[in-house]
């Protein structure tokens, strides 16, 4: 069934059976409401428990494993809770008033961007991503509760739909982490103004990175942030930086939004630093001729714009236990280097920690042995590499 005719399927039916302006308890800056934190705990109910809560439905269990017999070990078994999460809320309160705001239900917003974006553009470090919507329309009078619930349950039954061709959300083992809105008031669709309570629970797990890659993903965030005191630490003069760049003036003083991490362009860069190790070679080009960008579409990410820095360490003949000692020195050096080289006046390579329009960093950073690499100064090598990207959505 299409997301239309599941909005005229819930319009029917909720206008069927009910009536009244309803109000509803609207969130404190940052906080759930008490209808955010029901919506959250019935779709952790329904992951940790699925077929008793569709049971509780008037569902019936057999016909559900029948139905979905690739879902049948998370019917069963269920999944571990969802955990709320301050910015994968803040994405969902935000496109619930703008749903309101500019007349719309629908995942994507007015100006084409979908749920992912949306998710990532508020800093959310994503690795994955989804977003289920619910909405309940009424004439009389619906207690806050009871209107809840009806979304929970619409959204669930919607979920265990055989038909359904959307990626499942509340049955997504992936999933770890949520935010929920729930909020009610006029919303006017084709024309003419509903009574609504209309519900975004967006859904999300983070890529967890460590080590190296960490810290220089912390460094280069640090240097979009605040670019003049970044560069003050490293020994540079803010005011020559501003005289040199004046057309850069207002992105060095106000700064860039952090750069989030994406598993994508961290397969492309890990897959690539791999290769050059492997066979024993430095460059921006594989050897069968393929770019960073074609690296990169390969993993499924479609970059409208992207960028990569590589950097090439020699770590002597220590053996390994003794390199990790070294690491932390040279992720230093390779934010320095990289970043102080976006300074320079006369430097003709491209911005990409200061750039604008790139929204999204993977990094990493590995050590090996290659003779070709590491030359006369021993065979032990660091390589590191950086896709950076701006997703074509």
């Amino acid at each position: 069934m299409t997301m239309i005719a599941r909005i005229l399927c819930i319009l029917l039916l909720t206008v069927s059976f009910f009536g009244g302006a309803g109000g509803i308890a609207s969130a404190a800056e940052g906080l759930p409401s008490p209808q955010d934190e029901v919506l959250l705990a019935l779709i952790n109910q329904a992951r940790q428990n699925p077929l008793a809560v569709a049971a509780s439905m008037g569902m019936d269990p057999e016909k559900i494993l029948k139905d979905l017999p690739e879902l049948e070990k998370i019917l069963r078994e269920g999944l571990p809770p969802v955990t709320l999460n301050g910015n994968l809320s803040e994405a969902a309160r935000a496109h619930t008033q703008d749903m309101f705001a500019k007349g719309y239900y629908s995942h994507d917003s007015p100006d084409c961007r979908g749920y992912d974006a949306r998710i990532r553009d508020g800093g959310y470090p994503a690795a994955t991503t989804g977003e289920t919507l619910g909405m309940l329309c009424f004439a009389n009078f619906i207690n806050p509760g009871d209107a809840v619930r009806l979304l929970f349950e619409y959204m669930f039954w919607d979920e265990l739909d055989p038909l359904r061709k959307e990626k499942r959300n509340i049955l997504d083992p992936l999933l770890k982490e949520a935010g929920v809105s729930v909020n009610t008031g006029v919303l006017r669709l084709g024309g003419a103004p509903w009574n609504v309570y209309l519900a975004t629970c967006d859904f999300g797990a983070v890529i967890s990175i460590s080590g190296p890659e960490a810290k220089l993903f912390q460094l280069i965030n640090q240097a979009r942030e605040t670019p003049l005191t970044v560069a003050a630490s490293l020994g540079m003069d803010p005011q020559q930086i501003l005289a040199d760049f004046p057309e850069l003036r207002d992105l060095l003083t106000q700064g860039l939004s952090p750069l989030t991490f994406s598993s994508g362009l961290y397969k492309a860069a890990r897959a690539h630093a791999e290769d050059m190790l492997a066979n024993g070679y430095y460059s921006h080009d594989s050897l069968d001729g393929r770019t960073y960008v074609d690296r990169i579409r390969e993993t499924g990410y479609d970059p409208l714009d992207a960028g990569e820095y590589m950097w090439l360490q020699c770590l002597g003949t220590d053996p390994m236990d003794a390199v990790n000692d070294k690491v932390d020195w040279i992720v230093r050096r390779i934010f320095e280097r990289s970043f102080t080289r976006e300074l320079l006046p006369d430097s003709a390579e491209r911005r990409l920690i200061l750039n604008p329009a790139l929204k999204e960093v993977g990094i990493s950073l590995i050590t090996g042995i290659s003779s070709k690499l590491g030359g006369i100064c021993g065979d032990f090598v660091l390589l590191m590499a950086a896709d950076f990207g701006l997703r074509s959505e």
